[in-house]
C-alpha cells in the first residue's frame, strides 16, 4: 500500500520549495494586482480535502475543535466517499457533547477517482517495499522519477471533471472560507480560479515549505534537502552534497513535461494558472502548521501568513476507556511501542529483524514491548525512527539534534538487523544520563503540547476567517 503521507506530501513539499526559490529570483517582478477574495455566507466553512489519514486528520481535528468551541459555525466537507463515515461519526459525537453544535454536511465527490485509488491503478507494484528508497541521491532520483505522477495522477479530462464539480459546490454552498490541503491540487485550483478566500492546514512543518526563503541561501547550505538524510544544520563537509541534491530537485520540478501538456488542455477549457510553479505559494493565503518550538527544525524566517499552533490531533477516548485489559497490561511496566504505521508491510527479513530486536530488548532491560501493526502517533515520549522513504529521512535525522530520540539502522536504512534496532531502543530507554535526558526532553515537549492543543489554535484561525463573511 502506498504511503499517502510519505510520498505525495513530499512532492508538494518539493514544488513549494521550488516556487519560493523562483519567486525569490524574480525580485518581485511581474506580480499581479491584488484582488480582494470573494467571501460567501458568514460563519460557513467548506473543507475540501483528500480522505486519507496523513492528509485529513489535521482538518478533522480542527473541525472537532470548531464543533466544541465555535458551535455556531456551519461546516461542510467535500471529499471522496471514503471519508464520509469518519466525518459523520465525528459530527455525531460532537453534537452529543455540545449543545448548539451543528451537524457537518458531507458532499461526496463522484466525478473522478480518489487519489490513492488512481495511483494504485497506475503503479504496477504499490507495496511499501517497492516504494522504499534509501536516503541521498538514489532515493531522490527515484522520487523525482515519480514526481509528476504523485503531484497529479488524474488524466486531464478527469481532472477537469473534478474541478468543475468542486467549482459548482463552492458556488452552491457559498462559504465564507474554503479550507484546503496542499496536496489536493484540484481543490486548490477551484478555490483560486474562483478567487475565493481560502486557507491551508498542512500536516507538515514550515521547514518543508519555506526553506527556499531563508536568508543567505540557507536552502543550499544550512537546511537539509528532503530525503537527503543529512542532519541539521548541514555539516560543512556535506554542504556540496546538499547543494547538488537541491539543484537536482529544482531542475526536475521546473521541467515536468507531462504537467505542461496538461496545462495546455486546462487552458483550452478555461482553467488558467494550474501547476504554475511561480504561483503555488501566495502571501495572502493563511497556512496553519502543527509545529511547535523545540520539536521542529528552527527557521530563521517565517512568513507572516504562517501560524504554528502545535500538534493538531483528534481528541479520543483514553486507553483505559477504549480497552481496560490493554490499559491494565500497560500499567505493569514501562512499555516500548513498536509502530511503523498502517502503510508499512513487513517482509519476512524485516519481520525477523524486528522479532530479533524485541528479544534483545527484553533480554537486556526491564521493559515490556507492544508491537502494533497499524498506525498511531506518539506525543511526549522519546522516539526511535526507522525511515523508509523521502521526508521520513528528514524526521529521522532531526530527532537526534533535537535530543528526543534516535535514528535506528542509519548505516543500513533498508536492511534492518535486530542488533541495530535494539541498540537504538536500548540507548533511549537506558538508565544513564543520556537516556534520561532524551526521555525528559520528550516528556517536556509533550507537556507543552498539551497545554494548548493545536486543534484549538487552528479552529480559532478558521473561525475568525469564517466570521468575516457576508451577513
Amino acid at each position: 500500500m502506498l504511503s499517502a503521507r510519505g510520498f505525495s506530501a513530499a512532492i508538494a513539499i518539493l514544488l513549494a520549495l521550488v516556487a519560493l526559490l523562483v519567486a525569490n529570483r524574480s525580485g518581485g517582478q511581474g506580480e499581479e494586482i491584488y484582488t480582494p477574495p470573494v467571501q460567501g455566507a458568514n460563519n460557513t466553512v467548506l473543507f475540501i480535502v483528500l480522505p486519507h489519514h496523513g492528509f485529513s486528520n489535521v482538518h478533522l481535528a480542527t473541525s472537532q475543535a470548531l464543533l466544541e468551541r465555535h458551535p455556531g459555525i456551519k461546516q461542510h466537507y467535500a471529499s471522496f466517499p471514503l471519508l464520509e463515515k469518519k466525518v459523520q461519526r465525528l459530527s455525531q459525537l460532537a453534537i452529543a457533547k455540545r449543545q448548539g453544535a451543528q451537524a457537518i454536511d458531507f458532499h461526496a465527490l463522484t466525478s473522478g477517482r480518489d487519489y490513492i485509488d488512481i495511483l494504485a491503478e497506475r503503479l504496477s507494484d504499490n507495496s511499501s517495499e517497492a516504494h522504499s528508497s534509501p536516503p541521498g541521491l538514489q532515493g531522490i532520483d527515484e522520487l523525482c522519477g515519480r514526481m509528476e505522477l504523485y503531484l497529479s495522477p488524474w488524466p486531464a479530462e478527469e481532472y477537469m471533471d473534478l474541478y468543475r464539480e468542486m467549482t459548482a459546490l463552492i458556488h452552491r454552498i457559498d462559504p465564507a472560507v474554503v479550507v484546503l490541503d496542499h496536496q489536493f491540487v484540484i481543490a486548490m485550483d477551484a478555490a483560486r480560479q474562483n478567487n475565493r478566500l481560502h486557507a491551508v492546514i498542512s500536516p507538515n512543518e514550515p521547514l518543508d515549505m519555506f526553506t527556499g526563503v531563508q536568508p543567505r541561501g540557507g536552502f543550499f547550505w544550512k537546511y537539509p534537502v528532503v530525503g537527503s538524510g543529512i542532519s541539521f544544520p548541514v555539516p560543512w563537509s556535506q554542504v556540496p552534497t546538499n547543494m547538488y541534491l537541491a539543484f537536482r530537485l529544482v531542475s526536475k520540478a521546473l521541467n515536468m513535461k507531462g504537467l505542461k501538456e496538461k496545462r495546455k488542455y486546462f487552458e483550452q477549457h478555461g482553467l488558467t494558472d494550474s501547476f504554475d510553479i511561480l504561483k503555488l505559494y501566495r502571501k495572502d493565503t493563511p497556512i496553519i502548521f502543527p509545529s511547535m518550538q523545540g520539536a521542529n527544525v528552527p527557521l530563521d524566517f517565517i512568513p507572516q501568513n504562517v501560524s504554528e499552533v502545535g500538534p493538531i490531533v483528534l481528541s479520543v477516548a483514553t486507553a483505559a476507556e477504549q480497552d481496560s485489559q490493554l490499559y491494565a497490561w500497560l500499567e505493569q511496566a514501562p512499555t516500548v511501542l513498536i509502530n511503523l504505521g498502517s502503510t508499512v508491510e513487513y517482509t519476512k527479513p524485516k519481520a525477523i529483524a524486528m522479532a530479533d530486536a524485541i528479544k534483545q530488548i527484553l533480554d537486556q532491560s526491564s521493559v515490556q514491548v507492544l508491537w502494533k501493526l497499524n498506525k498511531g502517533d506518539g506525543g511526549g515520549v522519546a522516539h526511535v525512527v526507522l525511515p523508509l522513504w523521502a521526508d521520513l529521512y528528514n524526521f529521522a535525522a532531526m530527532v537526534e539534534p533535537l535530543g528526543i530520540g534516535r535514528w535506528a539502522c542509519s548505516e543500513i536504512p533498508l536492511s534492518w538487523t535486530g542488533e541495530c534496532i535494539s541498540d537504538a531502543v536500548l540507548q533511549v530507554i537506558a538508565d544513564d544520563d543520556k537516556g534520561k535526558a532524551i526521555r525528559e526532553k520528550a516528556r517536556l515537549l509533550g507537556v507543552d503540547a498539551r497545554k494548548m492543543p493545536g486543534r484549538y489554535g487552528a479552529a480559532s484561525i478558521v473561525a475568525k476567517l469564517a466570521g468575516s463573511g457576508k451577513a
